[in-house]
């Protein structure tokens, strides 16, 4: 929303921020777009409290309405190996905790507190103790992009973004093999999406779809984003590409 302010609490050091800010501005500057956001840089850990609460002021500081303003909290986790999911879930959770805490406290009325965790049922289980806030398993969140997306062309913008050669991750095409059981069987394995989407986590990807290369005539060449968790694929090299959001093309 134009006219919006971001305030971020990393323990990124601000120079390393700062460049890929610059990186995304020189993009938009090329393409003539002004969003007028300001964003507002925090250095500090967001397990703090005492540099959670820095940041909620600085938050309602930059916000036109103060603290009648409406304020959104956002967790974003870094992208953790496939062994320790479960403690950068747990931190996410008790970040979430901190931001509620220092809202309260600050006297801030109208917030709403989204984290993204890895595993789905984290998700459920934070939902369960905890109604306020919403959490968003990685597959879900990259789902729901994708998703806006096919529906709103005009955010055209971002999905440039997600595919620029700059810092972050690509959409790639990748073989099948990579993520079959060969221990299993030597031929196609056919596995549920869901399972697809497990595989491609523990490889620190996220699975979002695939391509048919030849299947029919009626859909080959076809891409089919976001699939039932349950719809089957058959993974065989010779008919088909998975698709997926990745920081590496192997």
């Amino acid at each position: 929303e134009k006219g919006s302010s971001i305030v971020v609490l990393s323990e990124l050091p601000l120079s390393d921020r700062l460049a890929i800010t610059r990186q995304h501005q020189d993009r938009v500057e090329e393409k003539g777009d002004d969003y007028n956001l300001q964003v507002i840089h925090q250095t500090g850990s967001p397990m703090s409290f005492t540099n959670m609460k820095k940041a909620v002021q600085a938050a309602i500081k930059a916000s036109p309405g103060g603290i009648k303003s409406s304020f959104s909290f956002l967790v974003v986790p870094e992208i953790p190996g496939s062994s320790n999911t479960d403690i950068v879930d747990e931190q996410s959770v008790f970040q979430l905790l901190l931001a509620e805490r220092a809202s309260r406290e600050a006297g801030i009325k109208d917030a709403g507190f989204v984290g993204q965790v890895y595993g789905t049922q984290v998700s459920k289980q934070v939902h369960a103790l905890y109604p306020q806030f919403r959490c968003l398993a990685w597959g879900e969140l990259n789902a729901l992009f994708t998703n806006q997306l096919m529906e709103h062309p005009e955010l055209q913008i971002v999905w440039d973004e997600l595919l620029s050669s700059g810092t972050g991750e690509d959409v790639y095409l990748k073989i099948p093999s990579l993520f079959s059981n060969k221990e299993i069987s030597t031929e196609p394995e056919t596995i549920t999406f869901r399972e697809l989407e497990e595989r491609a986590h523990l490889r620190g990807e996220t699975a979002i779809g695939y391509y048919l290369l030849k299947y029919s005539i009626r859909e080959a060449g076809q891409v089919f984003l976001c699939p039932s968790p349950d719809a089957k694929i058959k993974l065989d090299p010779k008919t088909m590409r998975v698709v997926v959001i990745s920081p590496h093309e192997t």
